[in-house]
């Protein structure tokens, strides 16, 4: 066998690898096989055709809300939530009827989660006449949530019920997932 008759054996062959030559009893395809987003060529299937991978979907970003968040007895809060379950379609702030109908489940923690709807739920926690600010994270899957209470000033004026209204992209679990108080 000669070396030129080899080399077109090789070229052949790789030809026929990356699916450009014919199928057996088929036609070769009019257009080399689309690429993937890496640049590799896409895996070909029978009868020559290329199929299109899909794309990597990209890990989602958390989404921020941020509301104004009345309390009971003292001024505007600013709050903002990190979604990181992806399920939150909008944030409100409470009612002042919606705190003083859910405010008995602050006396066993100080802060909680109540089902207001099938897909809308309250978080509701114990905070002062002098909070600032306050943030609530959610956790992928609604496993479970932490509120971040900034700083503000002394103050001995608590029980001052706070909280947001979630509506969500799918069920509200029937027991809420567990809030956990950080720092503060």
């Amino acid at each position: 066998m000669t070396a030129r008759r080899l080399t077109l054996l090789v070229v052949a062959a790789v030809v026929a690898a990356v699916g450009c030559a014919p199928a057996p009893g088929g036609t070769a395809p009019s257009s080399a096989p689309s690429a993937s987003p890496t640049g590799a060529p896409s895996p070909s299937t029978p009868g020559g055709f290329a199929a299109s991978p899909s794309p990597p979907t990209p890990a989602a970003s958390p989404a921020l809300f941020s509301v104004k968040a009345a309390g009971e007895a003292g001024r505007p809060i600013d709050v903002t939530v990190l979604d990181r379950s992806g399920e939150i379609r909008s944030v409100r702030s409470a009612t002042d009827t919606e705190l003083r109908a859910h405010d008995d489940v602050l006396s066993d923690a100080p802060a909680a989660v109540v089902r207001l709807g099938d897909v809308v739920a309250l978080v509701i926690w114990q905070g002062t006449a002098c909070d600032t600010t306050a943030t609530l994270e959610v956790a992928p899957g609604w496993a479970s949530m932490d509120l971040r209470q900034g700083p503000h000033p002394p103050c001995d004026l608590a029980g001052n019920p706070r909280g947001v209204v979630i509506e969500t992209g799918s069920a509200v679990p029937s027991d809420g997932p567990p809030v956990s108080v950080v720092g503060g």
